[in-house]
């Protein structure tokens, strides 16, 4: 994976095609995922950068530990 994700560490999971409707036009959609374990270490080295960058705020949540309930897929047969 290239970009902020990748260098924050998250992988490609899945790639769906023609799954969302944006003006008109059906585009792809990448879903992408990271540990808990691996976000914790990448959000520590930002932390500590941030600090000595001089920076505050509290915007790097901590990983939530429960998976999320997949929400069903709408169907666009109609």
């Amino acid at each position: 994976m290239h970009g902020a994700l990748g260098k924050l560490g998250f992988a490609t999971d899945e790639i769906r095609r023609n799954h969302v409707l944006i003006n008109g036009s059906w585009r792809d959609c990448n879903l992408n995922s990271v540990s808990a374990e691996a976000w914790s270490r990448r959000r520590e080295r930002i932390i500590a950068r941030r600090e000595a960058d001089g920076a505050t705020g509290g915007w790097i949540s901590e990983p939530s530990g429960a998976p999320r309930e997949r929400q069903p897929r709408h169907d666009r047969s109609h």
